[in-house]
């Protein structure tokens, strides 16, 4: 599941915790979480499993690094935190607007290729072409029935 669909910051952190403890083994367990939080476990516990019980910013930053978040994401959770923290409707309204934002753009095909440039000598480009195979291929691309 990706943290773009999660719609609380603290399930959102629980959730990538265990997949990274999963694939990665011992380094991401919740107590060296709650080290490098700077808190007790039971606090951690108790802000992951209790509704009114939140992370300050600071204890939140460190619980991001310590998952490795990427910028995205770690925008996206300050986001969610936001979200739950404010009570002010028409901040809510704007936060919500942002949320969406973030979601809409990660849902793009262009956020997640990657092209680079190959810059290729008249040499590389005329064996290319010479290839007789690859001729073949070019041909059969433009049927429609191999084209698909």
């Amino acid at each position: 599941m990706s943290l773009l669909d999660s719609t609380d910051y603290k399930a959102a952190l629980s959730s990538r915790l265990l997949e990274r403890k999963k694939n990665e083994g011992s380094r991401f367990t919740f107590q060296r979480m709650a080290q490098h939080c700077r808190v007790q476990k039971t606090y951690l516990s108790k802000v992951f499993h209790d509704d009114k019980t939140h992370l300050s910013p600071d204890q939140l930053f460190s619980a991001m690094q310590f998952l490795d978040l990427t910028e995205d994401e770690q925008g996206f959770i300050g986001l969610l935190y936001e979200d739950t923290r404010t009570s002010l409707p028409e901040r809510k309204k704007k936060i919500e607007r942002q949320l969406e934002e973030a979601r809409r753009a990660h849902a793009k095909t262009e956020k997640h290729l990657e092209s680079r440039t190959i810059h290729s000598t008249g040499d590389a480009l005329s064996g290319y072409y010479l290839e007789p195979t690859l001729q073949l291929i070019h041909m059969f691309l433009t049927i429609e029935e191999y084209a698909k």
